[in-house]
């Protein structure tokens, strides 16, 4: 069964069934851990977290505010890490509002950015997080904090409180939904993506009914959308990249490119939110595997990179016509994913995060036959790569 939404200037197409495919693959490998999900370890899970519960809502709460546009999703918790050892009354909304101003909380950014930077060396990438914009993100901070203590009894966990599911709680702090009580930077992708922690930290308890049955939809990002049109779980009708355009790359001209929104978003979370219920699927494992699999194999897949600051791709008729375009390292990711067979495309991030930001699919061309010397070299990069490479346990031992 597909399922037509129509805009403005094309269709969104969900095909059910092909989901259907797609999800029960996901969800069977991420519940049992096995393929290329075997030992992974998300950024949530990487630092240790507060073992007060009112404090790990909190803190999970400020750390979900950064997830958005191209972060790097492991940066928001370092940074929250460093900043939560460094002054745990940051996490606490009615100290906030006691003992802290705007600029007092930048001077802890700024402080946090020293230490990172004297710890690792590794320049202003990892002062992005909350070192873009500091004095933007504490006024940010102040607020949510002030609506947290003058609406919700100082504890996040109130927004949820009698709900029955994720609509009826976002709808009492969507700005666009209320005039008081709102949190500022959370609009439906990231507030999901901050329930789902909740969950999966089993913090409503006691807030709402079942957690098990607690429907939230899928956070509907860049990784998402990756997954879904690769595989053609969606598809967009009637759209394509402009002919002639010099904004565009020569190569991207002519294929099917949609500029996303918030309405497409909305469109297929809410597709998502009933659809993941009533055939069984969890968002609890559809999410972080969609998640993993996108930024940490399909990322590396040839026909998603570009070069030359995104002039230059590798559409489907280069890569047959020029197999020496592949790499020679042996990292060809999709040997490992347990979609390959439902996957027939490819979808870049650099369109998407640099202007003029649009979605672009290229038809997916599968590897050349590889040699056990190189399936074994992409074993081992593949298990490093989805486990969690990096210094981060150093960092640990070292504080």
């Amino acid at each position: 069964m597909k399922k037509k939404i129509k805009f403005k200037k094309f269709t969104l197409v969900i095909d059910e069934d092909r989901a259907r495919e797609v999800f029960a693959i996901l969800q069977d490998y991420w519940v049992s851990k096995k393929g290329v999900f075997s030992g992974v370890i998300l950024p949530q899970d990487r630092f240790p977290l507060p073992k007060d519960k009112f404090e790990l809502a909190h803190y999970l709460f400020f750390a979900a505010l950064p997830m958005r546009g191209g972060v790097n999703s492991d940066e928001p918790f370092r940074w929250m890490w460093y900043l939560y050892q460094q002054d745990k009354g940051l996490f606490h909304p009615e100290k906030i509002t006691q003992d802290y101003s705007q600029e007092k909380i930048v001077s802890a950014y700024q402080a946090v950015t020293r230490k990172i930077l004297s710890a690792t060396g590794r320049g202003d990438r990892s002062a992005g997080v909350l070192g873009y914009k500091m004095e933007q993100h504490a006024n940010s901070w102040m607020h949510n904090a002030h609506s947290l203590v003058d609406y919700w009894q100082g504890d996040v966990r109130n927004i949820f409180s009698g709900t029955e599911n994720f609509e009826q709680a976002y709808a009492r702090i969507d700005r666009r939904q209320v005039k008081t009580g709102s949190i500022a930077g959370m609009r439906r992708k990231i507030f999901s993506l901050f329930a789902i922690w909740l969950i999966e930290k089993d913090l409503l308890r006691g807030y709402v009914g079942q957690t098990a049955d607690y429907n939230t939809p899928i956070p509907v990002d860049f990784h998402c959308l990756r997954i879904l049109w690769s595989t053609k779980v969606i598809d967009f009708i009637n759209t394509v990249v402009p002919v002639g355009n010099d904004r565009y790359a020569k190569a991207l001209q002519g294929r099917p490119g949609v500029r996303i929104n918030d309405n497409i978003v909305d469109a297929i979370a809410w597709w998502a939110y009933d659809f993941l219920p009533q055939n069984n699927f969890s968002f609890l494992a559809i999410n972080p595997a969609i998640w993993v699999l996108s930024r940490d194999l399909c990322k590396y897949m040839k026909q998603n990179q570009s070069k030359e600051k995104g002039k230059f791709f590798y559409p489907d008729q280069e890569m047959v016509k020029n197999p020496g375009l592949w790499s020679a390292n042996g990292r060809h990711p999709c040997w490992y994913c347990p979609l390959e067979e439902l996957c027939t495309g490819a979808v870049p991030a650099q369109p998407y995060y640099s202007p003029p930001g649009i979605l672009v699919r290229l038809e997916r061309v599968p590897h050349p036959q590889q040699t056990l010397t190189d399936l074994m070299k992409d074993l081992n990069w593949s298990e490093q790569r989805l486990h969690g490479s990096g210094t981060w346990k150093e960092e640990i031992n070292n504080e």
